[in-house]
């Protein structure tokens, strides 16, 4: 009889074996169809994505192609955009008004030239930044000056024709 049970306990564990073989089998056969179905899935995207990119660069590659036989020329051709007109008050621009101005005699003045021997400089760029409010008020001074100067000719003229018609 202890023969027999042997047997049986031979045959139980066999049989336990093959059914935890089967359930391990299976469990890995459907981990393994899952990720396939995962990985060609990936695959599909991957082509639909290239294929998308192939379209945008052709795209890009016409684009450009149009800019350069078409727009790049005419810009090339187009001539350059008006200077924005200078802003002035009204009492700056009844100053600005020309006035026909006789021309007054220009004192000769002998200039003396000293030779002097030049450094040579390294090429490096000078860069001045001026802001804004520096370049206006330096604009504002040069055009004050030149007002001053049209008021004193005036002035000057007034003098000589005033003089003239004394004598």
């Amino acid at each position: 009889m202890s023969s027999k049970i042997l047997e049986h306990k031979q045959l139980i564990h066999i049989g336990a074996e093959v059914v935890v073989l089967a359930g391990m089998t299976f469990y890995f056969s459907s981990k393994n169809r899952k990720l396939m179905e995962h990985i060609e899935d990936l695959a599909q995207r991957l082509e639909e994505q290239e294929d998308h990119i192939q379209k945008l660069e052709q795209s890009l590659n016409n684009l450009g192609n149009l800019i350069q036989t078409r727009v790049l020329p005419a810009v090339m051709k187009a001539p350059a955009p008006p200077q924005p007109p200078q802003k002035h008050t009204k009492k700056h621009a009844a100053r600005l008004q020309v006035h026909p101005v006789a021309p007054s005699p220009v004192p000769k003045v002998q200039k003396q030239y000293t030779q002097s021997r030049v450094e040579p400089v390294m090429n490096e760029p000078v860069i001045e930044e001026e802001s804004d409010d520096e370049s206006d008020s330096d604009l504002d001074a040069e055009i004050q000056e030149e007002l001053n100067e049209l008021e004193d000719d005036e002035d000057e003229e007034e003098d000589s024709q005033v003089h003239l018609k004394k004598q």
